[in-house]
Parts: C-alpha cells; sequence; structure tokens
C-alpha cells in the first residue's frame, strides 16, 4: 500500500497558511489565509501576498522548519495507518525539495515510526509525478492513495483512490475517492 505524504496523511496546506499568516500578519493588505478555502495546488487563491510582493516562494515555504514545527496529521491518520500497518505494506512516497526533505525526513520517522519503508523524491531531479510506481517497485496489484489527480494517473498500479476533498488539481479524478481515515478504514480496514 503507497501513501503520498502532503495532502493525504499530513495536513500540509494547513501548516502551510500558519506560516504565510506569520510572514504576512502585518502587511496592510494581510488577509488571513484559511486552508479550508484552498482550492490551487500553488496557494495563489488564498495566499496572494506571496505573488503580490514575491518575498517567498511556495516552495520555500514547504522548506521551512516552520511549516513541520505547524505540521499534523489528518485526524485519526495516525490511528488508522498503524492498523493499516498491520494488515498490509506500507510505503510513504513523498516529493520535496532539499530542504523539504530535509525537515520531513526526520518529522516522518517521529511521527509515523511504523511505517518502515519511505521512498523520499527529490523535484530537483525528477519529475512531479508519481511515475515511478511501476513493477518492478511497485507491483501492478498494488494499491495508491494520493490526493493530486496527475500522481496517480502516473502511477503504474491497479488500485488507485483520491484523498480529501474535490481540488481544481483532482477534480479531473473520476475513480474511487476517499474523503478522510474513517472512508480509508471502512474501505480497508473491515
Amino acid at each position: 500500500m503507497y501513501w503520498d505524504g502532503d495532502g493525504t496523511i499530513f495536513d500540509s496546506s494547513k501548516a502551510f497558511c500558519t506560516v504565510y499568516n506569520f510572514l504576512y500578519k502585518n502587511y496592510d493588505d494581510f488577509i488571513p489565509a484559511n486552508s479550508n478555502l484552498l482550492n490551487s495546488w500553488d496557494f495563489h487563491d488564498i495566499c496572494p501576498l506571496l505573488y503580490k510582493y514575491k518575498n517567498h516562494s511556495v516552495e520555500e515555504i514547504f522548506g521551512m522548519k516552520e511549516l513541520f514545527d505547524n505540521l499534523e496529521l489528518f485526524p485519526l491518520a495516525y490511528e488508522v495507518l498503524k492498523e493499516l500497518s498491520k494488515k498490509y505494506e506500507l510505503w510513504l512516497v513523498t516529493i520535496g525539495n532539499d530542504d523539504n526533505l530535509y525537515n520531513k525526513i526526520p518529522y516522518v520517522k517521529y511521527k509515523l515510526p511504523f511505517i518502515k519503508n519511505k521512498l523520499y523524491i527529490n523535484n530537483a531531479t525528477s519529475k512531479m509525478d508519481k511515475s515511478m510506481l511501476n513493477t518492478p517497485f511497485a507491483p501492478f496489484n498494488s494499491i495508491f492513495i494520493d490526493d493530486v489527480y496527475k500522481n496517480l494517473i502516473s502511477a503504474n498500479v491497479q488500485h488507485k483512490y483520491c484523498f480529501g476533498k474535490v481540488y481544481s488539481f483532482n477534480e479531473e479524478w473520476t475513480g474511487q475517492r476517499l474523503y478522510n481515515y474513517i472512508d480509508v478504514a471502512n474501505r480497508f480496514l473491515k
């Protein structure tokens, strides 16, 4: 069973908004970012000052230690994934830049010690998709869960599930969707 991290296990959007709000709170035209209103992968719809002032980039914020200081697992993720680890071989397959991975690796080790298999992909040296989920690394009959349409499409596995609510970056998905960890538990732990 292969899992994406950001947006699937970790509520990265919420942590991103927390960091953005801290960085831009003293600007006259600041409006607090709310991750519940997010609809874009690049946060342009809820974090406009990133694009107006260009003091920080999305990639830079995703690499900040402060993002990981505020990063939380989705509700019930720990409990459900721990139970899944007793039934399935779990893999975390996640993409990031150097700074993001530098902070993500110890975070994952601390928060999810029962996930032994991890594939950290540096987006500076690889495609921004999950096409590496292919035989022989990932057997065709594997299960893959991600929140991004192009990642799901690029993976060559049989069982794919889109996680979370519908966003602009996954609205094209017509396959099965798991909205939360209650859905995950109902699908894979019964």
